[in-house]
């Protein structure tokens, strides 16, 4: 098998921490210790991650009940010269994508292998509307690729709905040798939440929760830690401050990937509240990793993909109570915890990166053949 030079392609910004952009970073660092290289052709960025190439200026929007960025002008002289001076073996792109950016590398890359990952899922009628729009657009794009992939079940469902694409699922993976921290001792309970500070990923369902929790257990010594940032941060701590739980919830704000890692590791849970709009939910890989946690998450059709055989760790991201009973259940009943430990290293190994990596790895050298072949 040749060493392939690979062009990773995004219409947003790989600066961001997102769920998009943690699955390119893993499989990069995976392809790249296989004795591959790899490059990020993407939309506005700073250019400070190795081997990125900024393409596009882009304008910051929402979709999905999420903030992201798209190309609105893309310098096609610029594109073709990239393209030309690294000789790519495969572009691998991520749908759904604007007509600015993803569609003009497409045109200008007739002789490269193309593969896609179908990325997003969402459950709005305004989203679904709006791809079905956008697919009038990029369809034609689209047809040009070799294969795609789609995260999920819900993913997969949510690209053929809209876009016609037969897709086949290939999940997110997550690296299993990350640095591990042992668990504190100091007998206080730690809870994680971590995730955007925006009205999607529910951190006020998490706060409520918490007092739920403290309200019900007086005398129980905790912690509640929040993990990221985003434009609700202060109304959520005046949240916390209104049910008086200011030296029980701490905000951390964003923190780099060895801290949040280190953080996972030492907490007893890790809650993930997302009201939906979730085609995976990478995340959970990401708490599920550090082996320590019990990982709770929302009913949703992304997280319940990752979750489905472990159902007595999801729950209804409307119901405060209902988490607030599932945080105290693990909290005092250790036999279910070192139970449910068990059965989350199960579900973890499904989703190895030196297992997808390779998958993907075989994929690419297949349709080349096909390329040579032609």
């Amino acid at each position: 098998m040749k060493n392939l030079k690979i062009g990773f392609v995004l219409d947003d910004s790989i600066d961001r921490p997102d769920g998009v952009q943690q699955y390119l970073y893993t499989l990069s660092d995976y392809f790249i210790q296989q004795g591959h290289q790899v490059y990020f052709l993407s939309g506005q960025s700073s250019g400070k991650i190795n081997h990125s190439y900024s393409l596009a200026k882009n304008l910051t929007v929402r979709f999905n009940r999420n903030v992201l960025s798209i190309p609105i002008y893309a310098n096609k002289g610029k594109i073709k010269k990239i393209l030309t001076d690294l000789d790519l073996d495969i572009l691998h792109f991520q749908l759904p994508f604007s007509p600015v950016l993803s569609r003009q590398i497409i045109k200008l890359s007739p002789q490269i292998a193309k593969i896609g990952t179908f990325q997003i899922y969402s459950e709005r009628k305004l989203e679904n509307f709006g791809s079905k729009i956008l697919n009038l657009m990029i369809g034609q794009s689209i047809q040009q690729l070799d294969l795609i992939y789609a995260l999920s079940k819900p993913a997969q469902d949510f690209a053929f709905s809209n876009f016609k694409i037969k897709s086949q699922i290939m999940p997110v993976p997550i690296n299993l040798n990350k640095i591990n921290f042992n668990l504190t001792d100091d007998n206080q309970i730690k809870i994680v939440f971590l995730g955007r500070l925006v009205a999607r990923k529910n951190c006020q369902l998490f706060i409520e929760a918490i007092h739920l929790l403290a309200l019900n257990q007086p005398d129980l010594n905790f912690q509640a830690i929040i993990i990221g940032d985003g434009p609700l941060k202060q109304s959520l701590q005046k949240m916390v401050n209104n049910y008086g739980l200011h030296t029980k919830v701490k905000f951390v704000g964003f923190v780099d990937e060895n801290e949040k890692f280190k953080l996972l590791s030492q907490s007893n849970l890790a809650i993930f509240p997302s009201l939906g709009s979730e085609s995976f939910g990478i995340v959970l890989l990401e708490a599920l990793s550090v082996k320590h946690p019990i990982v709770l998450a929302s009913n949703n059709p992304g997280y319940a993909s990752v979750l489905r055989s472990l159902p007595n760790n999801l729950f209804d991201p409307d119901n405060a109570q209902q988490l607030s009973l599932k945080m105290e259940a693990f909290i005092f009943d250790k036999h279910q915890v070192q139970q449910t430990l068990k059965k989350q290293l199960a579900v973890l190994n499904q989703f190895n990166v030196e297992v997808i990596g390779d998958k993907i790895l075989t994929d690419y050298n297949k349709i080349l053949r096909k390329y040579k072949k032609s």
